[in-house]
């Protein structure tokens, strides 16, 4: 009768332990069963405001596309006709970031908004920070905007972005003409890299200061040569010429002077030697 009675309790826990098995895979196929007909939670999009990545995205895209655009128009010649979509394949890379961004205000169905925008500026365009300072600095200065850490920057740009009716795209609209043509001349000025820096090295406004000193020199000999009453003469005429000269060439002033550009003043110097020379020339008689 014991053996009975544990035997009769072994065989009951055995039953109970499968039974509950059966129940837990019953219970998982059931959960699992309700659980992929429940439908999925759309995600959550933000209000439509300018910061929105959709509308920064329209607006940059904004500015690119009106590059895009100036550049098939600029460039529109034999000559740089087979650089065009290098060119507008680097102003598509160009990293072109809105910060500061804020919805101003509704206009119908138009938001007005408000952001600074920052252009980061090419390593090739960079080299004339350093190999042509003040032609560096002028394009910085007549860009409309700022720059700082290798990128041009402008505050307070004002602009407009539309949702449309479908809720899925956004249009953007506005007056990027500063962004636009600094851009382009961005890459003008990398397509004249090599001239620019030479341009404004050192040694050739020293050589173009030595050449002008030389032909002066000759002129003053020249004119001293002349006979007294001969050169009474003319003194007019050459202080016709002098007019001439500088208001063509500027002044030697000027041309010493660092408040201009190492390339503005060899230039003054070359068109000051080439005036110089062809006075030469005529108090010489020579007509060749």
């Amino acid at each position: 009768m014991l053996a009975f009675s544990l035997f009769y309790g072994v065989f009951m826990k055995k039953n109970m332990f499968v039974a509950a098995l059966m129940c837990g895979f019953s219970l998982s196929a059931h959960a699992g069963f309700f659980d992929s007909s429940e439908p999925k939670a759309e995600p959550e999009v933000a209000p439509f405001q300018c910061g929105r990545d959709d509308a920064v995205s329209a607006m940059v895209n904004l500015i690119k596309d009106e590059t895009n655009s100036r550049i098939a128009i600029v460039y529109n010649n034999d000559k740089f006709v087979s650089k065009v979509d290098s060119y507008i394949e680097r102003v598509n890379k160009t990293p072109i970031v809105a910060t500061n961004v804020s919805t101003d205000s509704t206009f119908g169905k138009d938001l007005n908004c408000v952001a600074t925008i920052s252009i980061g500026l090419p390593a090739e365009f960079m080299d004339l920070a350093t190999k042509a300072p003040e032609t560096f600095k002028n394009y910085i200065r007549l860009n409309g905007g700022g720059y700082k850490d290798g990128s041009l920057f402008w505050k307070d740009v004002t602009y407009r972005v539309r949702l449309s009716d479908n809720q899925k795209e956004v249009s953007a609209k506005g007056n990027f003409k500063d962004q636009t043509e600094s851009m382009v001349r961005v890459l003008e000025m990398i397509n004249n890299k090599d001239a620019i820096i030479k341009n404004n090295s050192p040694e050739r406004l020293q050589k173009a200061k030595q050449d002008y000193e030389i032909a002066d020199k000759k002129l003053n000999e020249i004119w001293k040569a002349i006979p007294a009453s001969f050169r009474e003469s003319m003194k007019e005429a050459q202080i016709e010429w002098v007019r001439e000269k500088t208001d063509n060439c500027g002044t030697i002033h000027a041309a010493n002077s660092d408040e201009y550009s190492i390339a503005e003043r060899s230039d003054i110097f070359i068109c000051q030697e080439q005036y110089t020379k062809e006075r030469i020339k005529f108090l010489k008689g020579d007509k060749k």
